[in-house]
């Protein structure tokens, strides 16, 4: 692991945080990973802007791959699976109906429109 670190740094680094990114465990935690890409820009390694676009890009691919996954079969894959992690029929009813009934960031609603046009003190604008 250190070889491939030390000798292709920016594709390990993609590769192994699209991976935690998608949703499996982590071989290296991701925040190692940034911290050792901006490790290697310091010592004129690899260019800083590489390292961050690289970065970018692994996060952004990855939680999109997972956000895909999870909408196109999350729940009959959970079903399928999550006996094996203890997620039995029951406790994912139980945690759709919670959903359902109080919906995620606390039950709040999204601001009205005419309140998108609106200054800190509450004044109007176009």
């Amino acid at each position: 692991m250190q070889h491939l670190l030390d000798e292709h740094a920016l594709p390990t680094a993609f590769v192994l945080l699209f991976l935690e990114e998608a949703g499996l465990p982590p071989i290296v935690p991701g925040d190692f990973l940034m911290m050792l890409v901006g490790v290697r820009a310091a010592e004129h390694r690899v260019p800083l802007i590489m390292g961050i676009v690289v970065l970018e890009a692994a996060t952004i691919l990855g939680a999109s791959v997972l956000y895909w996954v999870s909408r196109w079969g999350g729940h009959t894959l959970v079903l399928r699976f999550g006996r094996y992690i203890g997620v039995t029929p029951a406790r994912l009813a139980r945690a759709s109906a919670m959903l359902t009934a109080r919906p995620a960031g606390g039950g709040r609603r999204p601001p009205r429109p005419d309140a998108l046009h609106r200054d800190g003190r509450g004044e109007r604008h176009p």
